[in-house]
């Protein structure tokens, strides 16, 4: 709220012309502000200057004035009506609040500027919250508080700074400020306020260790049982801070000393995290327990030796803790934090050992102290624990050795002390089995550096690495359990051809040319991995170690056929050179063109083609040439590059489908066009189904081929089928096709066309659940349209299909009691027609249809068919629909003796079809057992 006194000030200082400033925005008077020179000051005032004017900090002469300047010249720059509201500086901050910063006299320039500023001015804030009084309690200055709290002291006394939430109570306990503590009990501030981080002034003191300060505050009756957000109490905080003769007093007072905080710690773990000696050494003389865990699983010997407390690891050792206790998320020991330390880790490692640590303990993931060491390329702690006996043999649950990890933390001088332990304790044949020992996958520590990609950061390092294992018997041909792999398999897939020679390099011309034939499970020998992988330079070196270009997996790929397929041209290049059969044929007949071409790489047909003479027609045993596989996947520049070397387009495979059946039946419309450009008849040309490329299109509901065909030739959108008798509008009504429908029907296409069943697009919709279609042919034919050979409209399709969403949509138009007619050229006396909706619905046992049928308005459940007279009750008894007879007969008990046209019952036709059940419902309904027909 702006007072009416700082809104005198803002009108004249809009209205004062400025003065010229120097580069730092320092004009004369602010100058002479600051030298104190009085002088000047009143020079300057009597020529007119701007007395507001501002530095480049926003600073005013008074502003300079109140923080260092002589009263006179504070009282003279008043006088001129200088403005004390304008706020500057990095905490924006006005006169009042630097006044009460000022050295001397502060009390009498804070009086002055109250006179012209208000008592209001006393709660205005700061930046960061603080009002005058948080800054005289910050510089201690205990007269400038008491003419603060004068007026409006309550308010100031409850006023919190933004960052931790501290009153002025709290600030003078961080200051450790007895007299102003005093004066603002004296004033009556609320000696238990709490700030932002649940503490009270007397956690302050007492994280302060001010003593004086403490028993004063007990003394009032301040509330030492409060804790702060963290479940924090005084004696966490005073062990926290290592204040031993707070820690004393609160004991003395009867404070317990094992109430945890939030997270289960104890004051004893708030010690031990900062090494403080001599309160750990307290806490435990005061009953604190050394094997207290906390929420985290850590005891207070954890703590310390997790944060390199070497001195209060030694009192707690010397205090009985356990020093194989496990904790933390992975259960370790207190020799796992130790190996995993930076600083302080050997003279931890070596206490803790020689206190009868267990060396080899384990984790929860089954690492040792060792394996902890070796991740954490600790060198000086691996030796401290080979010193003491730790095992080097021992596996964690991923079946690692300390070799193993060496390799994953890239710890060279680690691999080089674990060999020479091993060498030093184990017999030859014992170290060559070592040094080879798989993880739970089978994969060795060499496994390990094949894994590594080239152009690694680390590859010198790992060159290191590798060349310690290979020198010391480590072996490339060991496979892997689940995979067969060895370690050329990782090179190869991870193109690492440094490491790759070094393998290679290690072993004898016979041993190189098995290593590099070895396969996986898969039947994958380095080579085919490193053609699947596309590195030529692996697949250089694999050749230069006779690596064979014949071997084939067990789906018949060679590794031409994995190169060409993956488009690597320079991997074919070297295999051709070595005589690779560029015909080869997969065990399903896929050549190295068919599979290039497939996946698109049309470059490299041209190359197999051209250079090496490959055949560009072999078929598959589905009778599908490399033309067809290049147009199933939609690469049109392969099939364009194979048309142009001859390919033939007109070749079928085993289902008689040209390749641009199989373009347009995945909506390749590109292609589609690229063949019709070629060899136009192609659009006639049909499948052994009888349908063409229209057909197939609207099937699939591939809109742009469809486009691109009557582009070509309007007449293929009315094309009928030479086995079905369909146009490309029935294909699409049964798909739902929405798009291709709006778009045949907009060329002309007749709704009324039937298909060799003597359905109509729309009878297809509502057999296949087609409500998109039927939704775009509404207005357009009639739903009541009855077909000419079975006289059955849309609905009774829907119905008889168990269609019940295209049926209610289709009962919006027309009713459910529409009958069938009889089919055009028969005679009407000898043919069954007259069936209702529910008849057929009945007839198939489709219950929900049924249902929605019974509660719509308009149904007739008691109509008779033409010729027998039967009703929709007979139906369902002959085929044994007990649900559906319940269902009809909940409507009216009367169709149980309602008779057909020979005057049989509902009964006549359960006994006669060997319904028991439905016989057994129907005498319990009252049937007529005596009954007789005809």
């Amino acid at each position: 709220m702006v007072s009416n006194t700082e809104n005198l000030f803002v009108e004249k200082s809009e209205n004062e012309i400025q003065d010229n400033y120097d580069d730092c925005g320092i004009t004369p008077l602010i100058l002479a502000c600051r030298d104190n020179n009085e002088a000047e000051v009143d020079k300057l005032l009597k020529a007119g200057t701007n007395v507001d004017a501002i530095d480049s900090d926003g600073r005013t002469a008074l502003f300079y004035s109140v923080t260092s300047s002589s009263l006179t010249i504070v009282k003279t720059l008043l006088s001129a009506k200088a403005n004390p509201f304008i706020v500057a500086g990095l905490y924006k901050r006005n006169c009042l609040h630097q006044a009460c910063k000022r050295a001397k006299n502060a009390v009498e320039v804070v009086q002055l500027l109250l006179q012209i500023m208000g008592d209001e001015s006393k709660l205005a804030q700061d930046k960061a919250g603080f009002i005058a009084l948080h800054l005289a309690v910050n510089t201690g200055k205990h007269d400038v508080c008491r003419v603060l709290l004068s007026t409006y002291s309550k308010e100031q006394l409850y006023a919190a700074t933004s960052d931790y939430g501290d009153t002025a109570f709290h600030l003078a306990a961080r200051k450790k400020d007895l007299n102003i503590l005093k004066m603002l009990v004296e004033a009556e501030t609320n000696i238990n306020q709490v700030n932002i981080e649940g503490q009270t002034a007397l956690h302050i003191v007492a994280a302060e260790g001010d003593l004086d300060s403490l028993e004063y505050l007990i003394n009032v009756n301040a509330l030492g049982n409060i804790k702060d957000k963290d479940g924090s109490t005084l004696v966490h905080l005073a062990a926290k801070s290592g204040h031993p003769h707070i820690l004393l007093y609160f004991i003395q007072k009867g404070v317990a000393v094992r109430t945890p905080n939030c997270e289960g710690a104890e004051a004893l773990h708030e010690a031990c995290k900062q090494g403080h000696v001599v309160v750990a050494q307290k806490l435990i003389e005061c009953g604190a327990k050394v094997e207290k865990y906390t929420k985290d699983n850590y005891t207070p010997l954890h703590t310390a030796v997790r944060f390199g407390k070497y001195d209060v690891a030694q009192v707690l050792i010397g205090a009985g803790a356990n020093v194989n206790a496990l904790g933390g998320p992975k259960n370790e020991s207190s020799l796992h934090f130790a190996a995993k330390l930076t600083r302080y880790s050997e003279k931890l490692t070596e206490l803790l050992s020689r206190s009868g640590a267990n060396i080899d303990i384990i984790n929860s993931d089954g690492d040792t102290a060792l394996h902890a060491a070796v991740r954490a390329r600790n060198y000086p702690v691996i030796k401290i624990l080979l010193e003491e006996g730790a095992s080097v043999i021992i596996k964690n649950s991923a079946g690692e050795t300390p070799i193993h990890l060496s390799i994953l933390s890239m710890s060279v001088s680690g691999l080089l002390v674990l060999i020479d332990e091993m060498k030093r304790i184990m017999a030859e044949d014992d170290f060559r089995l070592y040094i080879n020992s798989k993880n739970k996958h089978g994969e060795t520590a060499l496994h390990y550096c094949a894994r590594i990609p080239p152009k690694n950061e680390s590859q010198a390092i790992y060159n290191d690495l590798i060349k310690l294992l290979l020198d010391n018997n480590a072996e490339s041909n060991i496979p892997t359990l689940e995979t067969n792999e060895t370690p050329i398999h990782y090179c190869c897939q991870n193109g690492n051809a440094d490491i790759l020679r070094m393998l290679f390099a290690s072993l004898s011309t016979k041993e190189s040319s098995k290593a590099a034939n070895l396969t996986n499970n898969v039947g994958w020998s380095a080579l085919l991995v490193a053609c699947y992988y596309g590195h030529p330079s692996i697949v250089r070196i694999l050749l230069e170690n006779e690596a064979r270009v014949d071997y084939f997996d067990e789906n018949g790929k060679a590794a031409l056929h994995l190169a060409c397929e993956n488009g690597h041209i320079l991997c074919v290049e070297m295999l051709m050179e070595k005589k690779a059969f560029v015909d080869a044929k997969t065990k399903i007949g896929e050549t190295p063109v068919s599979l290039a071409a497939a996946n698109g790489h049309s470059q490299l047909v041209e190359m197999l083609v051209k250079k090496y003479h490959a055949s560009y027609n072999i078929q598959s045993l589905t009778k599908r040439s490399a033309l067809h596989m290049a147009s199933e996947n939609g690469h049109l520049h392969s099939c364009r590059t194979l048309i142009q070397l001859g390919a033939d387009p007109m070749m079928i495979d085993m289902n008689q489908a040209a390749s641009i059946h199989l373009a347009a039946e995945n909506n390749h419309s590109d292609i589609v066009k690229m063949f019709l450009d070629v060899r136009p008849d192609l659009a006639s040309f049909i499948n052994k189904d009888g349908n063409n490329c229209a057909h197939i299109a609207a099937a699939k509901g591939s809109l742009e081929v469809i486009k691109s065909l009557i582009k070509v030739n309007n007449a293929m959108a009315y094309s009928k089928s030479k086995s079905t008798m369909r146009t490309p509008l029935h294909l699409a009504a049964i798909g739902d096709h929405i798009e291709v429908i709006q778009l045949l029907i907009n060329q002309g296409v007749s709704l009324l066309e039937e298909d060799k069943d003597g359905s109509t697009a729309l009878h297809l919709a509502a057999q296949y659940g087609s409500q998109n279609a039927i939704e775009a042919f509404k207005g357009r034919i009639p739903f009541n349209f009855a077909s000419s050979k079975t006289g059955m409209t849309p609905l009774h399709v829907a119905a008889e299909y168990n269609q019940s969403g295209c049926l209610a949509d289709l009962m919006l138009k027309i009713p459910p009691s529409v009958i069938s007619e009889c089919p055009v050229g028969k005679n009407p006396a000898k043919t069954e027609f007259g069936f209702t909706c529910l008849h057929l619905a009945a007839k198939n046992g489709h219950e929900v249809t049924v249902r929605l049928l019974l509660n719509s308005d308009g149904v007739v459940f008691d109509h008779r068919t033409s010729k027998k007279g039967l009703l929709p009750i007979h139906l369902a008894i002959i085929e044994g629909h007990g649900v559906v007879t319940s269902l009809l007969l909940s409507r009216s008990a009367e169709q149980i003796s309602a008779k057909c046209a020979i005057g049989r019952s509902a009964l006549h036709f359960a006994a006669g079809n060997n319904q028991l059940k439905l016989v057994q419902l129907l005498i319990g309904q009252g049937a007529e057992i005596d009954d007789q027909d005809k």
